[in-house]
């Protein structure tokens, strides 16, 4: 039996000039937001999935608090609190470049797939490759 069902609104915020925020809030329930990421720097275009045999929500953005966008994650639980730590998927702000724009999907028996744009082997235009994981 079903309790209740919710959406998730996900959503960034720019608190200050410099820095962008990721929140999450729960629609159908009344509730306040959820801040998913407590880093300085920007987290931006965030993305979300339902691991519905999990009953988490699985959050991923690209970061700058490395100076270069790097993507993070973060898992939620259904009553809207936060499992465990912020992930970093990728390492690619060490490098002096950037991890962008993250996608995701989840199929429903275990497997995550994860990409993002990858600007380490940009030319002088700023072009980039997408990478990506298998969970």
């Amino acid at each position: 039996m079903r309790l209740f069902t919710f959406f998730v609104l996900i959503f960034f915020s720019v608190i200050e000039f410099s820095n962008a925020e990721i929140f999450i809030e729960k629609t159908g329930l009344i509730g306040d937001e959820i801040k998913i990421s407590t880093q300085i720097g920007d987290q931006e275009t965030p993305k979300v999935i339902y691991l519905k045999d999990k009953n988490l929500w699985f959050v991923v953005w690209a970061d700058n608090r490395n100076g270069n966008n790097d993507i993070y994650g973060q898992f939620v639980k259904s009553d809207g609190s936060l499992c465990g730590s912020e992930i970093r998927l990728t390492n690619v702000a060490d490098t002096g470049h950037s991890a962008t724009h993250p996608s995701l999907t989840y199929n429903g028996n275990g497997t995550i797939v994860f990409a993002w744009q990858d600007t380490r082997s940009s030319d002088m235009d700023g072009d980039g490759d997408i990478d990506g994981y298998i969970y």
